[in-house]
């Protein structure tokens, strides 16, 4: 068996693609009753004195279940977003790329002046009470702190526009995606399914269907799949004839570490864990969590190799 320990990033690929994923404002859905979501810990709920706040003549107050359209074109300005808003959400009953899972108030004790748009420019406070709000919950609903990875659904943390935010709009907005294509610098969303209970359904009766595979560049006896995110091709994990890497569990460290222990302490807990995904004695990949992340987000990754 290949044991391979890969580097402690800034981010685990879970985090990078679940929380700090910037989209881009040319957001458009509509309002479906019929797709619900388990709202998150704290004040998460459907504010029901949200303000109503125009901007550009749009009115947008999002709430759990609206269903929101995102062309390709719109996707690849993850860098130049300037925060949500739009106009009204689209029928979840027709092609969309996001659904609301969850809404909260932002506290002003954690953001008394606009904090921008995407979590990389927040504050630690702020992008851990983010985190908890929108991905710890996606996470915790698999159960247990170790979970067959479903990284191609993503959940996404973002503020209003600069512009909304001065005429008193407050809400962070929780989204859920699923990754169908692109690389891991450059992921594209896919069409989600017609429910989040759709979504539970099928993952049920297949653990794999919405798990991460990549087709990347290097020897995996001595490079991991993240060691260059731009050649990091998404791939289905079957039917793919190439070689592949798939990102095979998410760990939540948090639940042995409360407080980050070091990368020494993370590293060796990971490696008594990631083994395990390599029941044919496979190459694996470990990754952890740098410090400056870690109180936002503990997650760590175990991938396998499928030659």
């Amino acid at each position: 068996m290949l044991l391979q320990s890969g580097g402690f990033m800034k981010k685990s690929i879970v985090a990078a693609l679940a929380a700090t994923l910037a989209l881009t404002a040319a957001l458009a859905g509509c309002s479906s009753p019929t797709v619900s979501a388990t709202p998150g810990p704290g004040t998460v709920s459907t504010p029901s004195a949200a303000p109503t706040v125009t901007v550009s003549g749009d009115k947008v107050v999002p709430k759990t279940g609206d269903c929101w359209s995102l062309s390709k074109a719109d996707q690849a300005v993850w860098t130049t977003w300037d925060g949500w808003e739009g106009t009204a959400p689209v029928s979840c009953s027709g092609t969309h790329q996001l659904v609301t899972t969850a809404v909260a108030t932002i506290p002003t004790s954690l953001a008394s002046t606009y904090p921008g748009p995407r979590t990389s420019k927040w504050s630690a406070a702020l992008a851990t009470w983010a985190n908890a709000t929108c991905v710890a919950p996606n996470v915790a609903a698999q159960g247990g702190s170790q979970v067959a990875s479903m990284a191609l659904l993503t959940a996404y943390a973002s503020a209003p526009s600069e512009a909304m935010w001065k005429a008193g709009h407050r809400i962070l907005r929780c989204d859920l995606g699923l990754i169908a294509e692109g690389t891991l610098a450059a992921p594209v969303l896919g069409s989600m399914p017609a429910s989040l209970a759709a979504i539970k359904t099928a993952a049920k009766a297949d653990p794999k269907k919405y798990a991460l595979c990549v087709v990347a560049t290097g020897d995996p006896s001595t490079t991991g799949p993240l060691a260059d995110p731009t050649a990091a091709k998404i791939v289905p994990c079957t039917g793919t004839s190439a070689a592949y890497w798939r990102d095979a569990l998410l760990v939540d460290l948090g639940k042995t570490f409360a407080t980050y222990p070091g990368e020494a302490a993370l590293d060796a807990k990971m490696k008594t864990i990631c083994p395990s995904v390599a029941t044919s004695g496979e190459a694996w990949w470990e990754y952890g969590v740098a410090e400056s992340t870690y109180p936002s987000y503990k997650y760590g990754a175990c991938w396998v190799f499928n030659s």
